[in-house]
């Protein structure tokens, strides 16, 4: 402990490691279910595929896929299909700004409240009243 240090801000040094360490610990573990999950669809969609193989092979005798004709669209539903997508985009967007934005402004406001910290520029003081550089 140097000179300027005070006990309340080595206490909140250790609360900010732990704070990172968290965070960090909450991102791999993030990381590593979106992984896993991503490998079990995976696996669930290979054996699906496997088994239409099977079934197409016992009824035509051959190892392919049939061949997939796509339903045809007039161009009044295909005018209406790009409004609906256009507005799920842009609803979409706009929905995930804000979750984005509010999600940030919440871990902000618990990070200061945590840290005791009331606005950006607060400047800290030490135990003598005046200000520390």
């Amino acid at each position: 402990m140097t000179d300027h240090d005070s006990p309340n801000d080595i206490d909140r040094n250790k609360w900010t490691r732990a704070l990172l360490f968290g965070s960090a610990g909450a991102f791999g573990s993030g990381l590593a279910g979106a992984i896993w999950y991503t490998k079990r669809r995976q696996a669930k969609h290979d054996t699906l595929v496997k088994q239409v193989i099977e079934q197409n092979q016992a009824k035509h005798g051959t190892n392919t896929i049939p061949d997939y004709q796509a339903p045809k669209m007039t161009p009044e539903e295909l005018e209406v299909a790009k409004k609906q997508a256009r507005f799920f985009a842009v609803k979409t967007l706009g929905l995930g700004t804000l979750l984005a934005l509010s999600g940030a402004g919440m871990l902000a406001v618990g990070v200061g409240y945590w840290l005791e910290v009331r606005n950006v520029s607060q400047e800290q003081r030490g135990e003598s009243g005046q200000m520390n550089a």
